[in-house]
């Protein structure tokens, strides 16, 4: 490449650190985190003297260790690392085993170039785990880039470091890769957050923290939309009690009148139309009590409409992932795109709420109870397929299951296998059977699982 154009790039690469330079200075009287700027502001000027150095070989070696340096001591100290003083020791004891090395007369050698570039790769990988860790907490894009940045960095000083003790064509990669580089760290720069306040996290925070209240106020809307409902089924209890009281009322009154009738009598045929009488009122008071609930039951403020589990589902999943991966509980969605079913969505999520909660109260009550359990990864699976026309919906966990003895009755009235009412599966499968549906509990090798069955609504 023509010394002209190299030139050219410096002179690019140096206003670009510029820059940079001038937005950290004017931010550090705000900065929370004045350490980390610095450690920023170094990544920056060493980036600068390895490129402004492209000729001078030994400046070039000390200023690749002196950036590797600097860049794993910035992620550790925005990833909390307790041991940072290993990395500080190492580091300097490699650059004392280089000059004795040197002073030994082995510089410029392949054994020395080989020496230089293997120690220089193997202490990368340190950096490159610090990147996966902030990539997988914070699942940013941001950290992304800047892990391919700094991969390609350190691969082009690699490079340099090799070629120049092989004969191999001096290619200057560094160049391009600071380029990248820069590029990653000036957006980074450019985030509302960065550095200031709580340093990079500030945002990240703020972002937790709304989407906590999301969170909140999704269960809150859930639990008013219940809320309603039961309201509204309340209201309308009162008004069908009302006429049903004045209905059983007559029933009873009729029965009564029968009954003492048939006492008064002697005469079996009498007394035979008289129980008649009894019987043919007891049925017309059952059926009136049973046509008052089925009003009260279907009596709701949410009408049927074809739900598509996947997609109508995705919402709640995702925020039940979130909310319970921070407590150490993995929730695994296997639900496939085309399962549709006719129901009520507020109800099915309800539901699916319900059961997820009692089997992470259940995994939090292994773990917390067994200290010598292995410390396995507790999973919970939200599983579905079609078969003959019916849908089916499982909730399944990697625990320990329910007891053998509350296994068939933990749907009944007031069993519970934890210290509660024990409505809650109750009023789950009522809800269920509600959607023409049904929830039943299926034992399994390892875990519990809740299996929930519906007419599909395509076939």
């Amino acid at each position: 490449m023509p010394d002209v154009y190299i030139n050219c790039l410096k002179s690019v690469l140096v206003i670009l650190i510029a820059l940079q330079a001038a937005i950290l200075l004017l931010r550090f009287p705000t900065c929370g985190s004045r350490s980390e700027l610095l450690w920023f502001l170094l990544i920056l000027a060493l980036i600068g003297v390895h490129n402004l150095s492209i000729d001078f070989i030994p400046v070039q070696n000390i200023s690749s260790f002196m950036l590797l340096w600097a860049i794993g001591s910035y992620l550790a100290l925005i990833c909390h690392e307790q041991r940072i003083w290993l990395w500080h020791c190492v580091l300097l004891l490699s650059n004392l085993i280089f000059l004795l090395f040197r002073a030994l007369g082995y510089y410029g050698t392949l054994h020395f170039a080989l020496l230089i570039f293997f120690s220089f790769e193997l202490f990368s990988i340190y950096i490159f785990k610090l990147l996966l860790h902030l990539f997988r907490n914070t699942r940013s894009g941001l950290f992304f880039f800047m892990l391919i940045a700094v991969t390609l960095l350190f691969l082009s000083m690699g490079y340099d470091m090799l070629s120049r003790g092989m004969g191999l064509p001096q290619l200057k990669l560094t160049i391009w890769a600071s380029f990248f580089y820069l590029a990653v760290s000036g957006y980074m720069l450019a985030q509302e957050a960065y550095l200031k306040g709580i340093s990079w996290q500030g945002l990240y925070a703020r972002l937790g923290i709304q989407e906590k209240r999301l969170q909140s106020a999704y269960s809150r809307l859930i639990q008013t939309e219940n809320t309603l409902l039961l309201q509204d089924r309340l209201i309308a209890a009162g008004i069908l009690s009302a006429g049903a009281a004045h209905e059983f009322k007559n029933v009873l009154s009729h029965i009564r009148t029968c009954a003492g009738y048939g006492l008064k009598r002697r005469e079996i045929e009498a007394k035979d139309r008289s129980m008649e009488l009894v019987l043919e009122h007891a049925e017309l008071g059952e059926k009136a009590i049973i046509e008052f609930l089925d009003q009260l039951i279907d009596k709701g403020r949410e009408a049927e409409e074809i739900i598509h589990l996947k997609a109508d589902l995705k919402f709640l999943l995702d925020m039940v992932k979130k909310t319970y991966r921070r407590e150490g509980i993995c929730i695994i969605d296997e639900l496939k795109e085309e399962l549709c079913i006719m129901g009520r969505k507020g109800e099915l999520e309800q539901v699916l709420l319900n059961l997820i909660s009692n089997l992470v109260d259940s995994l939090k009550k292994e773990t917390d109870s067994d200290e010598d359990v292995i410390k396995e990864e507790k999973i919970i699976w939200v599983k579905g397929w079609s078969v003959d026309y019916k849908i089916v919906l499982d909730v399944v966990d990697n625990g320990r299951g329910v007891p053998q003895d509350l296994g068939r009755t933990i749907f009944d009235f007031s069993v519970s296998a934890k210290s509660s009412t024990g409505l809650g599966l109750y009023l789950a499968r009522m809800l269920i059977s509600r959607n023409n549906g049904s929830l039943e509990y299926v034992p399994v090798d390892r875990g519990s699982c809740f299996r929930m069955i519906f007419p599909s609504a395509i076939g």
